[in-house]
């Protein structure tokens, strides 16, 4: 069996080639756009104070107001009535591009200045002592609430006060700090919660991450956002944050539950606060409940620049360890469209007959290819590599990790993942919720693959793979935008663009998240609550 599947339009060799021979050029988000409305200009709030401020935006419900917190020693809070100055649409707020220069941006930088925190100030001291957390507050959320509610609840507040979390960042830090004051909130004990720490040398040093970690990819503008360089972390540190739920069991099973927190430059409400989210719900909800085994939740830092958190944490299991996962669940991007979809298995051992054969087939597309865009003028390749193309993308396939050998595997047709005796009872499981709930829930052996923190597991893990999208047919390009094809019929929508923001999604598919984590919740409790032979 061979075909070429539509998860990348284009290949990563050819990928990676491109970047190598061509020049690079800066790509940057978005920048903050203004509109024109009776012949008055304005600009979207939110936007705007990211672009300019280290600060929090807060949206009060009840008075319709912004509420802008400045990041001090003693934060200070300036609030905009909406109604007063601007609009909403869709639920983004306006304000008059003279209202914010004038009157707003002043006050911001009045009350920005006093007792600012550096970030080398924020760094000398022993940020996850306890004594940092001691001060309890009660839980967010009540487990009264119906399942998939309390992740969504925490999909809102991630999206409005944790944008542009990227990878080593003060804002990555922040949200990993607020993941353990939810965690404590809710009852765990703080000798359950472990915050496993990787520095970029650390990650160097052990050629850890899918693609090699690299300083430059980490700062860029499509990662970092631009000019958000005094966000960095000049310990150049990232965090995993570790809860362990023990079983009733007496074996030393466990099963590991990931999602990664850090983000692009933008809100990140599918990705991955959604993941966030779940995983919040379910370590609230199980404290309540009896699971067999040992339970791991990981929220995985450095997602973005090459799963490093994933891989970090894998690479500190002893072989002991590995010998007694059982599975590995992860939940990425699960409100890109209205279609739950859960994929379960492994990835198969590639024999050396097979690995010759993907060499093969990789060369060949790449080279069809890059002949394409040279064609049509999409690239150019000084004349004295081109005879060189083929030597260097077969150098290239070579030093590739192989996850990602096994992943270009399948996309030129020539591995599909493998099923398990634990993947197997997983599709038992949804389907027994499916009929009692009356889910729309997908099942597709590929996700297994797809590109998240589940590939640090899946050559050696049954893995199970959650995340949410659109059918390719209902996308317009217009009111529901295209991210990224990753089936011949399903499509990410949001990810990584502006679009991806809690009140916009909400716009988009209204409902569309509630019914998303509801299902994702009952499921996950169904396999959490479950035993595997």
């Amino acid at each position: 069996m061979r075909r070429k599947n539509s998860v990348f339009a284009m290949s990563l060799t050819l990928l990676l080639t491109l970047l190598m021979i061509m020049p690079v050029y800066a790509f940057s988000p978005p920048a903050v756009v203004e509109r024109v409305e009776n012949e008055r200009t304005y600009l979207p709030l939110r936007a705007a104070i990211y672009a300019e401020f280290d600060a929090r935006v807060e949206w009060q419900a009840e008075s319709r107001s912004v509420v802008i917190i400045t990041d001090a020693n003693e934060p200070q809070t300036v609030s905009v009535s909406i109604d007063e100055v601007g609009f909403i649409e869709n639920g983004v707020s306006w304000v008059p591009v003279v209202f914010f220069e004038d009157v707003l941006y002043p006050q911001l930088i009045a009350v920005s200045a006093p007792g600012s925190v550096t970030a080398q100030d924020e760094e000398n001291v022993d940020h996850w002592s306890f004594d940092r957390f001691s001060d309890i507050r009660d839980a967010s959320f009540s487990t009264d609430l119906p399942h998939g509610e309390i992740a969504v609840g925490f999909i809102e507040y991630i999206s409005d006060n944790f944008g542009g979390r990227s990878a080593f960042t003060q804002q990555e830090k922040a949200t990993a700090t607020w993941i353990v004051e939810e965690l404590l909130a809710m009852g765990h004990d703080w000798d359950a919660i472990e915050v496993q720490e990787f520095d970029y040398w650390q990650l160097i040093d052990r050629e850890l991450g899918l693609i090699p970690a690299s300083w430059d990819l980490i700062t860029h503008d499509i990662i970092l956002g631009v000019d958000r360089d005094y966000q960095l972390r000049e310990d150049r540190v990232s965090q995993n944050i570790i809860l362990t739920l023990p079983g009733q069991s007496q074996s030393d099973n466990f099963i590991i539950v990931g999602a990664h927190y850090d983000s692009v430059p933008y809100p990140g409400a599918s990705d991955n606060a959604s993941g966030v989210g779940l995983l919040l719900e379910s370590a609230q909800r199980m404290i309540d409940l009896d699971h067999y085994y040992t339970i791991v939740y990981v929220f995985f830092g450095a997602e973005e620049v090459g799963l490093l958190g994933a891989f970090y944490y894998y690479e500190s299991l002893s072989p002991a360890e590995h010998e007694n996962v059982i599975m590995m669940i992860n939940a990425d991007v699960l409100i890109e469209g209205p279609y739950p979809i859960f994929g379960a298995g492994m990835i198969p051992t590639i024999d050396d007959d097979t690995a010759e054969a993907i060499i093969s087939a990789i060369l060949d597309v790449s080279l069809a290819e890059i002949e394409e865009a040279f064609e049509a003028e999409l690239m150019q390749v000084p004349a004295e590599l081109i005879d060189e193309l083929p030597e260097i993308i077969a150098a290239q396939i070579a030093a590739l990790h192989p996850t990602l050998f096994a992943l270009q595997g399948y996309i030129v047709g020539l591995l599909e993942t493998t099923e398990t005796n634990t993947s197997r009872r997983i599709d038992t499981i949804a389907n027994a919720i499916i009929e009692e709930h009356d889910l729309k829930l997908i099942r597709l052996p590929e996700a297994v693959i797809f590109t998240s923190d589940n590939l640090a597991f899946a050559m050696r893990h049954t893995v199970l793979n959650l995340f949410g999208a659109e059918r390719v047919e209902n996308i317009d390009g217009e009111r529901i935008p295209m991210g990224m094809q990753v089936t011949h019929e399903f499509a990410a929508t949001v990810l990584h663009s502006p679009y991806d923001e809690f009140n916009r999604i909400e716009y988009l598919w209204p409902g569309m998240m509630s019914a998303n984590l509801q299902t994702f919740s009952l499921l996950l409790e169904a396999v959490l609550t479950a035993r595997f032979s």
